[in-house]
């Protein structure tokens, strides 16, 4: 399987990299080092185990993203580095403003060095919560309607939706 996964073969549909990640983190736990998984792999490198391990690591939401290839496993592999809500932050400001590696790397190092996710990407210009989102017209109509008569922002309205529906 592990083997299969290096090589690229198989379906090669989200769900095998998933279960690729998890294969190698189970290996590299199973030994206690990237060295020895790689001698048991037979031929896959550390650096395919220690990636694809560290993808392993990440919340599931996140992982989704780098089987769907939405986010890079080389950028995966950085916000790892980084622990609680830092790392979905890191990882949803990767999406909504099409971060790169070395972006990600520098981030995830001030992160671990002390700063805030929030105050990291702030410096860089980038403010943490703003989405662009599409709605169907009907609720889009709704939306700007409810925020019109409330006299707030349509960001507003939303927060206080979804705040209600995950509470």
């Amino acid at each position: 399987m592990l083997a299969a996964f290096a090589d690229g073969d198989g379906p090669g549909d989200y769900l095998d990299m998933l279960r690729g990640a998890a294969a190698c983190a189970a290996l590299v736990r199973g030994v206690g080092s990237y060295r020895e998984a790689a001698e048991r792999a037979d031929g896959v490198s550390v650096s395919f185990l220690r990636t694809w391990a560290r993808v392993h690591d990440l919340p599931q939401s996140v992982r989704r993203h780098v089987a769907r290839g939405n986010i890079a496993p080389s950028t995966a592999k950085h916000l790892a580095r980084v622990g609680g809500t830092a790392r979905l932050d890191l990882a949803w400001a990767t999406l909504d403003h099409d971060l790169t590696v070395r972006e990600v790397r520098s981030l995830a190092s001030e992160i671990t060095d002390g700063a805030s996710a929030q105050e990291a990407l702030r410096e860089r210009g980038i403010e943490l919560g703003d989405i662009a989102l599409s709605l169907p017209v009907e609720q889009y109509r709704e939306l700007r309607r409810e925020a019109s008569m409330r006299n707030e922002q349509p960001g507003d309205v939303v927060a206080e939706a979804l705040a209600e529906r995950y509470d």
